[in-house]
């Protein structure tokens, strides 16, 4: 589990995409002039997203601006805060939790440090490029250190409705190996439904969310689909650039593994679908012109390091998260082949590294 290791966390979160967001309600402080009610308002920006089955994590930075009136002087308050905050989520339940530094900003004045965080209820279910309504039950609790606050407590807790919104591509890392065209576009097709079949898995959620697990392992149906042909040219690309033998062979055996992963997705999705699917017609993945050394390491680097690495990183939690035993074997297994085909686009990288102290052969003789 090299790759897995080597990547971490930080790409987990970038491959998930991103999240953005904002909410509003209602906050009743303590500072040391005695209550405050305020209206908080929050806006967040970060990376993360949504996975199969609404879980998710996300690690956001948040602006927050409150306005209000202290209730026993009658005087205006207001304070700004900022810092960093984890959300994890699964189905409709979750939770925040995040230290914080705060300014205030009405006749208080001064500085705070202290965490902020509490229980998360997702009014909608969090789907990738759709906004998904939340509620949000937060406390905070702070020490002064500056100016009217020095040395004194700050306490909080609020009830505020949120907005978030997780973009379907937004600085995504791609999950496995895409087709790329010659301007390096990603193949996108779409599956066709079939006859009807019985519904195998999930059969105790909601039609809704049954359905919108089978989409899921839909799309990542035909992500496998495309990795087969881009495996393919791949390996006819390193044949063309004398590569190793061992690595040509390692190319085909990914492809074979990318065929036998879009299968088990596609059955996956028909399982909780309770319809066959139809996979479309791939395009021939033929190899092309003007290859370098240096456009195949850069592409092994991205697609085959941190694509096939991020893809397993993400497997293996999904794995672990399963409830169903054939969803969490099912998983595991392609965990681990794309555990193996982030270390073959290690290998090509170091092979390309030691031949482009050489000449740097190209396919334009070989294809055309």
């Amino acid at each position: 589990m090299r790759t897995q290791a080597l990547l971490g966390l930080p790409i987990v979160f970038l491959s998930s995409g991103c999240t953005m967001g904002a909410r509003l309600g209602p906050e009743l402080r303590s500072q040391s002039d005695g209550p405050v009610l305020e209206a908080r308002g929050t806006v967040v920006a970060g990376i993360g997203g949504v996975g199969a089955g609404h879980q998710g994590g996300q690690l956001t930075v948040p602006l927050s601006f409150s306005v209000g009136e202290g209730l026993s002087s009658g005087e205006g308050e207001g304070s700004f805060e900022t810092g960093i905050e984890l959300t994890q989520s699964q189905s409709r339940f979750g939770y925040r939790l995040g230290p914080r530094v705060g300014v205030g900003l009405g006749t208080t004045s001064g500085t705070y440090l202290g965490v902020r965080g509490g229980p998360l209820l997702m009014l909608s279910p969090p789907e990738e490029g759709e906004a998904s309504l939340s509620l949000m039950l937060e406390g905070m609790a702070g020490a002064g250190v500056g100016g009217d606050m020095s040395s004194t407590g700050v306490f909080g807790i609020g009830l505020s409705v949120g907005l978030d919104l997780y973009p379907d591509d937004w600085m995504r890392i791609p999950s496995g190996r895409p087709l790329r065209d010659e301007q390096g576009s990603a193949w996108t097709g779409e599956a066709g439904l079939g006859r009807r079949a019985p519904i195998r898995l999930g059969r105790q959620l909601h039609r809704d969310d049954r359905e919108r697990l089978a989409m899921h392992y839909v799309h990542d149906g035909l992500q496998e689909l495309a990795s087969i042909a881009s495996f393919e040219r791949l390996a006819r690309e390193l044949a063309v650039l004398d590569a190793p033998r061992s690595l040509i062979l390692s190319a085909r055996a990914a492809a074979r593994d990318e065929a036998r992963h879009a299968r088990y997705c596609f059955a996956l999705a028909s399982a909780y679908l309770g319809r066959e699917m139809r996979a479309p017609r791939l395009p021939a993945g033929e190899p092309r012109r003007d290859r370098s050394l240096l456009d195949l390491a850069r592409e092994s680097w991205f697609d085959g390091c941190l694509g096939e690495g991020s893809a397993a990183a993400l497997l293996f939690a999904r794995a672990e998260r399963a409830t169903e035993t054939l969803v969490r074997r099912t998983l595991s297994s392609i965990a681990r082949d794309e555990e193996r085909h982030a270390a073959l686009g290690a290998d090509i990288l170091r092979w390309c590294a030691k031949r482009v102290l050489g000449a740097e052969p190209t396919l334009q003789s070989s294809v055309g």
